[in-house]
């Protein structure tokens, strides 16, 4: 396969759907999520600090991986 033609038929679909795109982001399909903003795209931003405020409430040790440097920790 030619280099260069997977990254293109990509674009192409994310292109044609986007009429449809809402500006957020599915969970799975973030890609590189340890981006600065890319966990905060998954959910809106009373929901993505809810969930925060609950992972430092249940996770206290930082065991489970965080919701990405944004929230201030480590990847």
């Amino acid at each position: 396969m030619p280099e260069g033609v997977v990254p293109r038929s990509g674009e192409a679909v994310l292109t044609m759907a986007a009429p449809w795109a809402t500006g957020g982001s599915q969970i799975n399909f973030l890609g590189d999520w340890t981006e600065p903003d890319a966990m905060s795209l998954a959910w809106p931003a009373d929901i993505h600090m809810r969930l925060e405020a609950l992972r430092a409430q249940l996770d206290p040790s930082g065991i489970f991986p965080p919701a990405g440097p944004a929230a201030g920790r480590n990847a």
